[in-house]
Parts: C-alpha cells; structure tokens; sequence
C-alpha cells in the first residue's frame, strides 16, 4: 500500500510516495520517493512529470495538476518598454572601475549624477548635448530622469570654481601612487598623430573649431588624464606654458613631467627656449624634457623624412600601434653647439597609398570636367591650382588642359610621415604611443566640442566655457580608460571604439510589471565585458 506524505524542509514542503514493507526479519518499514512539491503561494501540489508518466503507464489515476498561470499577460508585454542597456551599464561599470563615479559622489554630492550621465552621453554618441533627452528615452539610465536643454545650461552654469577644484585634488590624489612620471599635453584640436590614421577615425566633422588653449596632466603608467587647466597666450608661449606646469606641481609633486607639444607650438625659437629651460627647481616646476610634432613644412622635418625614405620602408622598421602597421626608425641630430635630439620618423605605407589613389581619381574627374568646358573652368582656381590650361586650335573645345603633377606631387610628399623631436624620449615606439595617447585625449574633446556646439556659439561666460571643459575632461578619462584596455586586450585587432559602443548599445532590456528582463548577450557582446573584466546581470 502507498500513500502521499508532505515534509517540511528548510523552507520548502516536498511531497514523497511512502510504501510500506517488511524487511528481512519481518519488522514494518517504510520506503520514501519524491514526486513533488508545494507551492508556496497557492499551496497547491506540483507533481513531478516523472511521476504523472509513470501513472499513465501504470493506469493509475492521475493526480491533479495546478494550472500554471503565466506570470506576464499579453496587455502586460503590450505595455511593456524595452531600452539599449549594454552600453550605459558598461560605461558605469567603467566609471566605477576607475574610481570616476566615487571622486565625483565626494566632489559634487549633488550634481556628480547628471555631470556622469553626459559625460557617458557624450562619449556614447558626441550628438548635442540638446539631444540628451532624446537618447535617454532610448537608453537605460537610473541615475538620471532627464535632463532639458535648459537644465543643461544651467548645469554648465551652476558647477563652481570650488567644486572643480575638489574634484581635481581629489582624483589626483588617487591616481598619484600609482604613477611614477606625468605627460603634459598641450590639447590640439588638429593633432599630429592624425597624420598616420586614416581619415574616418577623425570623425566627419571637420569644422574649424574655436582656439582653445588647454593644458593636461596625464599619467604615463595608467594612461588616464590626471589634472587640466586653461592657459592665457597662444600654443608658442613659452612663458605661458611654463605657468601652467607650475600649477601641475600641486599634483605631481617631485614626480617629472614630459612636456607634449603639437605641431601648431612649434618653431626653432621655442625649440631652443625648451632646450635652455632652467634645470632649477625655483622655476616652480620639474621639467625632465619635450616631446615636439614638427610640422612637414619645416626644413627640419623635411631633411628628416628625406634621410628616412631610402630605407624606412621595410620589415625590421615596423611597428604594430593599435592594429596599425607603422614604419618607423630613429636618428640623432644635433640641434645647436649644445645639445643633440632623438629625431623619430613615421611611415604609414597604406595610408600613403590609399591618399595618392584618392588623390589621382580626384585629379582625374577635375580634368575631366575641365575638358568639357575648358574656357569656363580655365579662371576658377580649384581647377588652375592643379591645371594647366592652353590654346590649341587642334582640339575641338580650342583648349589643351593638363596636369600640373609638380603641385601634385608636391601635397603628396607629406602623405603617411610623421616626424617627432624630443631630448628626453629615446625609443620610437614609446614616442609614438605617447603621442597616440595624446590623440585618444583629443579626440575626446572634439566630441565634446560637437556636443556642446561650440562652433555655433557667438558669446559665452568664463565660466560656462571652464565647466564645459571640465565635462570634457570627464568624458576623457572614460574614453581614455576605455581605449587602454582595448589595446591591452588586443581589441583594436577586431573593431575600432565606436563599433564596440555600437556593439554593446545592440543589447537591450524589456521593463514587464517594474520586472527588468535583460537581454541575452551575442558571444561578440560578452567577449567585450570579459576583456573589462565586467559581470552582466540577468535580471534587475
């Protein structure tokens, strides 16, 4: 004979068929086997499937089954709402790797979510800011409700010198145990580096943008932007730049600072003057060198890349940088009686290339269309700067129209090279990664530039312009963070950054009942947060 017997374990009732029997020496026991449980909120029994097939083959009468009610109706998913969620999780979870979102909850107690929210906003998409509210309606963002244009105004308004501050004293200090050496960078909004990636990774908004003189502190060990300030005079002031080091000092106290200069500070004279630096520490700061882009259209750097075209352009000379195979090789020159400098030449052979191809078919169309209207294009000069035009009454439009390939191949003769001096930094690969991180920075803020669209501004307050710089100072050491660990994980091999924000953006989460269902990730998504060293949740 059996029968059904519920049990109370822990918190849970199981249901078990006892069957009595006799053992060997004739005593009564019992035999125990578990076909199911109770429901801890309806109290019904749940049976086993086993146990109910076993029944059926047994023609046993079959015990009753607890109807199953669906945890979400069809009205329930109607209303449900579904959102990116891949890439706003992962840009918090940087920010809170990093130590970002703790500085800023201690920096600005009560502005530091919206200050994080378009800081993440901008390097997630470099839309205008104006547009913010629209991309939160399509992204999963608790920190923030919204924020109108007129909220992110005020914002850029109300963020105090005070705040600022605290927030660079505090980020500083925790950071500066774990660098040993710090790059000053002077922030170019056209950047040497630019020279050696093709064109697309510039962005396609090439606006001129408003002169911006800005100086950052960052850590060469960490590669992440450390301290920035604004500076008074143009990129070839000296003395201004010399101020701006001083500052610095309060963070890297003894620790040297490696000055980064774009092509746009250079010139002999400020060459010479960085040469002749007092090595003294009553200068108020401890400059232990230079790092200079010099411009094609200097004598030097033509001399350079003259030297290095024989032989620059084989297999022991190459360098990988992010995916990217450079050429490159290393020459001392002497610069004065005094002093001598690490000369570095770049080469990118492809993109060399792939600029003389795009230059001939666009020189091929220009006179082409030339041909066909020879007297009307022969005085426009975006035709005369690379054509010759002359009359011939053998032809039948009376004008013979050719190349002028001098012109041309004298823009072409910079395509692909770089050139960088220092006195201080001796291995060519180090340079160029140095001048790569410089770049990374850069590009940042001209998402920010775009976001804040400053091109279209006529006037703004000192201090509108300092906290918009301040947001982007944040955005950088996201995109930094985010860029140094792509290198380090070889991530550069398979997508460019904004693919992977792309990619991860493509993984969503569907809000049923104030349930939040994440969805499951793509192998390609979930090789992404391995490589940060990030864990997705299932439900939030």
């Amino acid at each position: 004979m059996s029968y059904e017997v519920v049990q109370k374990i822990g918190k849970h009732q199981y249901i078990y068929l006892a069957k009595g029997y006799r053992n060997v020496d004739g005593k009564p026991r019992q035999k125990r086997i578990p076909i199911g449980k109770i429901d801890p909120k309806t109290g019904e029994k749940i049976y086993k499937q086993s146990y109910i097939e076993s029944c059926k083959a047994e023609g046993k009468e079959l015990p009753p089954v607890a109807a199953k009610e669906p945890r979400y109706s069809i009205d329930d998913i109607r209303e449900s709402t579904v959102k990116s969620y891949g890439l706003t999780y992962f840009l918090q979870k940087v920010a809170e790797k990093v130590g970002l979102t703790e500085v800023l909850e201690s920096a600005l107690p009560f502005r530091w979510p919206e200050t994080l929210a378009l800081a993440m906003f901008v390097v997630a998409s470099g839309e205008p800011l104006s547009s913010f509210n629209d991309w939160l309606s399509r992204h999963d963002l608790p920190i923030v409700s919204d924020m109108s244009p007129e909220r992110i105004v005020d914002l850029t308004q109300e963020l105090s010198l005070p705040e600022r501050r605290q927030f660079y004293a505090l980020w500083g200090q925790s950071r500066n145990d774990e660098e040993t050496e710090y790059l000053a960078f002077d922030i170019a909004f056209e950047s040497a580096y630019s020279e050696l990636v093709d064109e697309a990774e510039r962005g396609a908004d090439q606006e001129k943008l408003p002169q911006i003189n800005l100086s950052m502190l960052f850590g060469e060990s960490r590669k992440l932007p450390i301290g920035q300030e604004m500076f008074d005079g143009g990129l070839r002031d000296v003395s201004s730049r010399r101020k701006t080091l001083a500052k610095f000092r309060a963070i890297s106290g003894e620790k040297k600072i490696v000055a980064v200069l774009d092509k746009g500070a250079y010139s002999p004279k400020n060459v010479a003057k960085m040469l002749s630096r007092p090595k003294s520490e009553q200068t108020g700061f401890l400059l232990a060198g230079f790092l200079q882009a010099v411009p094609f259209a200097a004598a030097f750097a033509k001399d350079l890349v003259n030297d290095a075209r024989r032989d620059i352009d084989r297999l022991e000379s190459n360098l990988i940088i992010d995916g990217v195979s450079i050429r490159a090789t290393t020459m001392v020159r002497p610069w004065d009686q005094d002093n001598d400098l690490f000369a570095h030449v770049y080469f990118n052979a492809k993109k060399a290339n792939d600029l003389r191809e795009s230059r001939f078919g666009e020189m091929t169309r220009l006179k082409e269309l030339a041909e066909t209207e020879p007297a009307k294009y022969r005085t426009r000069r975006a035709f005369t700067r690379y054509l010759s035009f002359e009359k011939s009454e053998k032809l039948p439009g009376g004008w013979s129209v050719s190349f002028q390939k001098d012109v041309i191949e004298k823009e072409l003769q910079a395509a692909g090279w770089l050139t960088l001096i220092s006195d201080s930094v001796s291995d060519a690969k180090k340079a160029l990664t140095i001048c790569r991180d410089k770049y990374i920075v850069e590009k940042s803020f001209r998402r920010v530039t775009n976001s804040l669209e400053f091109k279209r501004r006529r006037t703004y307050g000192e201090q509108s312009r300092d906290n918009e710089m301040f947001l982007g100072f944040v955005a950088s050491i996201l995109m930094a963070e985010i860029h140094k660990v792509m290198a380090e994980k070889k991530l550069f091999q398979k997508f460019s950054m904004t693919e992977m924000l792309n990619l991860l953006a493509g993984q969503d989460v569907q809000y049923l009942k104030g349930d939040g269902i994440i969805f499951p990730l793509s192998q390609a998504q979930r090789d992404v947060f391995d490589a940060f060293g990030i864990s997705v949740p299932l439900l939030l």
